[in-house]
């Protein structure tokens, strides 16, 4: 199985139980500092604590031949960004989340040192 939602929904109950509507990016634009617009449909994400209810890394057991961490963006209005380690563009929206305050560093490393499936909280809390 190499499906990163099923995965998601595995891990995460938080995802059906709050009916958030799940959006793969593959796309970046920076509209400003505080603002960016997500995958084709260019969905604006603003970057406050207001509008980000949560930030997660999510790792599987899938490498090296397959994308194995994910980040996962879970907003106020219930939406959940999903995007690969592998995108061009994600160390660009990592540095800009990891900008919030109270960002989990730990978090981070404790899932980059991981190669099993996880959930790693770096931003919010976990229901």
């Amino acid at each position: 199985m190499y499906d990163i939602e099923a995965l998601l929904y595995e891990l995460d109950t938080e995802l059906s139980e709050k009916n958030y509507s799940i959006h793969h990016v593959y796309a970046l634009d920076i509209i400003d500092e505080n603002t960016l617009a997500m995958g084709d449909e260019r969905i604006p994400l603003e970057i406050s604590p207001e509008h980000i209810k949560k930030i997660a890394i999510v790792t599987t057991d899938w490498g090296p031949f397959l994308c194995d961490v994910y980040l996962v963006i879970y907003t106020a209005d219930g939406k959940a960004f999903i995007t690969e380690q592998e995108a061009p563009f994600y160390m660009v929206l990592y540095n800009t989340l990891a900008k919030l305050e109270g960002f989990d560093y730990e978090a981070v490393i404790k899932a980059m040192g991981t190669t099993d499936n996880g959930l790693f909280v770096c931003y919010g809390f976990q229901e």
